[in-house]
């Protein structure tokens, strides 16, 4: 379903081309932006809970979401998609600490069934946590650095045009 939903997100992007993109056209691909990771985030938390939850390997995955609403979004959607995923996992990781939600411990991809110590469900939500916020300052503002860069190539472009024009 992910996948599908995914695909058409794609499709979608690519039948609006940019170079003619008005302003509702941007707006709408925003949105679909921010659609697309946060229903990427509630998959990703679903898989996550039947791989292990806060054991599994997959935990991971969290990271390229933040990566891609960093480079995609602006640097507060960012940081609220940021703190959306990080909200789900610790939701994910708390509920099994508290046996609110059911353990899956897949064999293979986990190598205990026993129950989730608490320094280890506080350790995973600290240094997941601090991951991602690291993640969306670092790329939001190597994002920015290149916006800003593009931003000077357009103006220079643009002055040179203009004595070109004028020789």
């Amino acid at each position: 379903l992910l996948f599908l939903f995914n695909l058409g997100a794609f499709g979608t992007v690519r039948r609006m081309q940019y170079p003619d993109a008005t302003v509702g056209k941007h707006q709408f691909l925003q949105g679909l932006m921010h659609l697309t990771i946060s229903v990427d985030f509630l998959f990703l938390t679903a898989f996550i809970w039947l791989m292990g939850g806060a054991r599994s390997p997959f935990t991971a995955f969290y990271l390229l979401h933040v990566i891609l609403a960093s480079i995609l979004l602006s640097p507060r959607a960012a940081y609220a998609h940021a703190i959306l995923g990080y909200s789900l996992l610790a939701a994910l990781v708390l509920g099994e600490w508290f046996q609110l939600i059911p353990s899956h411990v897949p064999v293979g991809v986990v190598n205990s069934n026993a129950l989730l110590d608490g320094r280890f469900a506080l350790t995973v939500l600290v240094v997941q946590g601090f991951l991602m916020g690291l993640t969306v300052f670092l790329v939001t503002s190597l994002a920015h650095l290149l916006r800003q860069g593009e931003h000077q190539l357009r103006a220079a472009n643009t002055r040179l045009e203009r004595v070109g024009n004028m020789h």
